[in-house]
Order: C-alpha cells, then sequence, then structure tokens
C-alpha cells in the first residue's frame, strides 16, 4: 500500500493490534517512505505494518445500507444493487455493487462510476471528498 492511499482517521488492520485501528499520526519520511500512529498501539509503526480493511456488504449494511435492485427493490447478492449513503434535493452518493462483485460509487446517479471502492478506507475518502460526515462502524 502505498503512502499516499492512507489518511488520518482511516480504519486499518496492524500488525500490532488484534483488532481494527484508526491511524491517528502520519510522519512522512525520506522517500515514499512513512511511520504511522494508530489507536491503542504504543509509539510510532512502519505504514507497511497496516493492511487495508476489505468493504463487504456487511460493512455496509451495520453503516445503514442495504444493497437491492434497483427494479425489484429486493435484496439481492449478484448484481446491480444499489443505496444512497445520504441524499438532499441536489446531491446523492450512491453506491452499487457491479457484475464483478466490485462496489463503486457514483454521485447523482450518473450511470459511470467514479471508482471501485475495495477498502474501508476508500469509502471513508469518498464520504470525506462528498462532505458526508459520517463514522464508519466495523
Amino acid at each position: 500500500m502505498m503512502t499516499k492511499e492512507y489518511n488520518i482517521g482511516d480504519w486499518v488492520y496492524s500488525s500490532f493490534s488484534d483488532k481494527p485501528c484508526r491511524i491517528v499520526g502520519i510522519k512522512l519520511l525520506e522517500g515514499d517512505y512513512a511511520d504511522v500512529k494508530v489507536e491503542g498501539v504504543e509509539g510510532w509503526k512502519d505504514i507497511n505494518s497496516l493492511t487495508p480493511i476489505p468493504l463487504t456488504p456487511e460493512i455496509l449494511e451495520k453503516n445503514g445500507l442495504h444493497l437491492y435492485n434497483r427494479k425489484t427493490n429486493n435484496l439481492m447478492e449478484d448484481c446491480n444493487h444499489s443505496d444512497c449513503f445520504e441524499e438532499d434535493e441536489e446531491f446523492r452518493m450512491e453506491l452499487s455493487l457491479d457484475y464483478n462483485g466490485k462496489i463503486r460509487w457514483s454521485i447523482n446517479g450518473d450511470e459511470y462510476s467514479i471508482m471501485p471502492l475495495d477498502y474501508v478506507h476508500q469509502l471513508q475518502h469518498a464520504l470525506r471528498l462528498c462532505n458526508i460526515n459520517k463514522q464508519i462502524i466495523l
């Protein structure tokens, strides 16, 4: 994982902890190296001790999202599901499960997704980009 991929507040796994933890500090070093501080772990650790947390439908459901088929509104597991993280009259962040099982996001139902979301920290970045203040529950 590249140093530029993580931000303070991101949920990750650390080889120094047996449970998910949040990044609370990043110290850039020479080149593309960095040390990080994570919640519940003492001292600065090499960023390579971190592993991203895969984003799963279960994590989405814990955060109030249910993947469903747009046409039938039935819960499904295999294609074209969507739900909105936040919706108002002018703005909607939509998540969908594509035919390859990748979770993708778009804004206002644009037919072209912006990028796949493979990990929890990528969802956190997408939410921040959309100015949605949502704490992710794991």
